[in-house]
């Protein structure tokens, strides 16, 4: 990765910030807490798939920067 000398000296005040922080919360007292970076309990929820009513062609069109006979207008990407 090149950066330049700007770059490098920003990243190295973040990566410093970063690391200080790590220090902070290596301090904090954990004794009796439990894990919970795995909740083995949790369980996907599902909802059933109904179709539902959408947008009104208008509605989906009203923030379009170009339209034209009700369609979106975008630059032409395939020669």
């Amino acid at each position: 990765m090149a950066l330049s000398d700007a770059e490098a000296t920003l990243l190295q005040g973040q990566l410093e910030d970063i690391l200080a922080y790590v220090d902070e919360l290596k301090q904090l007292d954990v004794t009796g807490v439990e894990p919970t970076d795995i909740d083995s309990e949790a369980q996907t929820v599902w909802r059933e798939d109904e179709p539902q009513a959408g947008l009104s062609r208008d509605a989906a069109l009203a923030n379009a920067p170009l339209a034209r006979h009700g369609q979106f207008v975008v630059p032409k990407v395939i020669e």
